[in-house]
């Protein structure tokens, strides 16, 4: 029961994905249509799965999900402590 629930909220989040304008191949990037002028590739890593991916990461946190999972969780840690 607990795994059919599981499954039925996955495809819930999943159909809401498809339908925001922020998920997905179609979502607002940054610089928007001027990084072919600029010479800007998105890196291939960034394919619109996670919320507020813009393509833009000098970082390459979101490179390693682990390592992306550890950065926010260090910054949401610090930003509690003041």
């Amino acid at each position: 029961m607990v795994q059919a629930e599981a499954m039925e909220a996955q495809e819930a989040v999943k159909a809401a994905q498809e339908k925001s304008e922020f998920f997905g191949e179609d979502r607002k990037k940054f610089l928007g249509g001027a990084a072919e002028a600029v010479g800007y590739e998105y890196p291939t890593y960034l394919d619109g799965r996670l919320a507020g991916d813009a393509g833009f990461d000098p970082l390459r946190l979101g490179e390693d999900p682990e390592r992306l999972g550890n950065a926010i969780l260090g910054v949401s840690f610090m930003s509690m402590q003041g």
